[in-house]
């Protein structure tokens, strides 16, 4: 048996279901993973594969108190979409950051020019 700390504290896992999408390729269905019997639930973040279908918090709270008691519920991430965001994330924060040090400098070019207009 193998314990998880969780933040309502441990949870013995004995028994694990895997659900990461609904019946015949149907979006799946909150209350049926709820109603599992599971110790460890993994899932998708998402009913259907779309930002717009992920799980709400009170949906999740349900999973977790799962029909056989406290569950864990964890949500499956493909390595090659985290591989792939991680560089989109990346391409966005450093096009942030160039666009915070031109607008600084920018910033400390009108401050140049103003102060020399004052004086």
């Amino acid at each position: 048996m193998v314990k998880f700390k969780t933040s309502t504290g441990w949870v013995a896992v004995q028994n694990w279901g895997y659900a990461l999408q609904g019946i015949n390729g149907k979006p799946a269905n909150a209350d049926l993973l709820a109603s599992a019997t599971h110790d460890l639930l993994v899932i998708d973040s998402s009913r259907d594969g779309t930002n717009g279908g992920r799980f709400f918090h009170d949906e999740i709270a349900r999973m977790k108190d799962g029909m056989g008691g406290r569950s864990v519920v964890v949500s499956y991430i493909s390595i090659g979409e985290a591989f792939g965001l991680s560089r989109l994330l990346a391409q966005e924060l450093d096009g942030r950051r160039r666009g915070a040090r031109q607008a600084h400098r920018q910033g400390a070019g009108l401050a140049r020019t103003a102060q020399s207009r004052l004086a």
